[in-house]
Order: C-alpha cells, then structure tokens, then sequence
C-alpha cells in the first residue's frame, strides 16, 4: 500500500482502515478520535483548516499528522488558507 496516491486507493482498504494504523503520536490520535475520526479516510477528507478547528489540534499536531501520511503516501485535502477566519 505505500506509495499509492489517495485518488488510486481512496475507496480501498487503506482509506477504510482504523486510524490506529498510522501510528500517530498518542496527543494527535486522541484529538482525532475525539472530533469522531476513526478512519484514515476520515482524515483525508478534512482539509487543513478544518482540522485545525478541532480544539487542541494545532501547527505541530497538523505537522505530525501530514509527516505520518506522507511515510504511508498520502496527503490531506489542502492547506490552511490565508483566510484569519480559517476560511478555505
């Protein structure tokens, strides 16, 4: 599976795989599964600035969390916008 793009595997067994499989520091997978994200799907649709919404959730979390798709071959949705409100 490393190594494949989202849009190739986005549907697959990775994309519906646990979080729990990323193996994420425990900080970022707590703030993750507490905002209801279980699935690494559920992670790739969110862009930046949605996930920096999440309370707790901020530059390092969102750094560690796009280090640890990057190692697996993926990427998020976008980046945080220029927007001071967190609009895209």
């Amino acid at each position: 599976w490393m190594g494949e793009s989202v849009t190739e595997d986005y549907n697959g067994i990775w994309s519906a795989s646990h979080i729990e499989c990323l193996r994420l520091p425990y900080r970022v997978y707590r703030l993750l599964i507490n905002d209801g994200m279980t699935r690494v799907g559920d992670i790739l649709d969110r862009p930046d600035y949605a996930l920096m919404r999440i309370p707790g959730f901020g530059k390092k979390s969102l750094g560690d969390l796009r280090d640890n798709l990057r190692e697996h071959g993926y990427q998020l949705a976008g980046r945080i916008s220029n927007d001071p409100r967190g609009r895209p």
